[in-house]
């Protein structure tokens, strides 16, 4: 059963794809370059934006779903827990993929490591990481006016570095499927270790 953050990440995702469109609307042609550059990099903050809600509502939701509150005892480790959790999010400001995997596994118990491949894009779990890790550099450098790193998918054929529909259009299937396993594998590792606890 899928995590209500996910249904969360879903309506952001949406809400992202309409700015996406507004830089190939053809409605809006002729668009000057920097009007659609403006578009694709308030697509890109969309999409992170997303993820990062998103990673804050599944670990609040893990926490719930392990409560027991008839039990007492647990429920005084579990109150303390709860607060742990809470000061983890207040630290966490970057979801790269080193600061996300920490903080799955002190909050949750889950290390993704292993499941954050993407075969079907040809990508390997470090490539998956080092693209997560680009994306968020790139939102980072334009967020605070400086140029966007030289990545394969910020460059042009004729050298220059920009965003584009294509480049916006892999970044917001990535996060997908990056969401899809983390929520997958999450709920099934909390299936397993908290099998008395909640719907899993």
């Amino acid at each position: 059963m899928p995590s209500n953050a996910i249904s969360g990440f879903r309506s952001a995702i949406a809400s992202a794809d309409s700015i996406r469109s507004a830089a190939s609307d053809a409605r809006l042609r002729p668009i000057r370059a920097t009007v659609k550059n403006d578009f694709l990099h308030a697509a890109l903050a969309a999409y992170v934006a997303a993820w990062d809600s998103y990673l804050n509502s599944l670990v609040k939701e893990f926490a719930d779903k392990i409560n027991a509150p008839l039990d007492i005892e647990y429920s005084g480790v579990h109150s303390k827990y709860v607060d742990f959790v809470r000061k983890a999010l207040e630290k966490f400001n970057t979801p790269n993929s080193n600061n996300t995997r920490n903080l799955l596994v002190q909050c949750t118990g889950y290390d993704p490591i292993g499941d954050w491949t993407w075969f079907r894009a040809g990508m390997n779990g470090l490539q998956v990481r080092d693209f997560l890790d680009e994306i968020l550099k790139v939102r980072h450098s334009f967020a605070h006016g400086f140029a966007i790193p030289s990545y394969n998918w910020t460059v042009t054929p004729t050298g220059k570095r920009q965003l584009s529909g294509g480049s916006i259009d892999k970044v917001r299937r990535f996060l997908i499927y990056v969401v899809e396993v983390t929520d997958n594998k999450l709920w099934a590792y909390g299936g397993t270790h908290y099998p008395s606890k909640g719907n899993w």
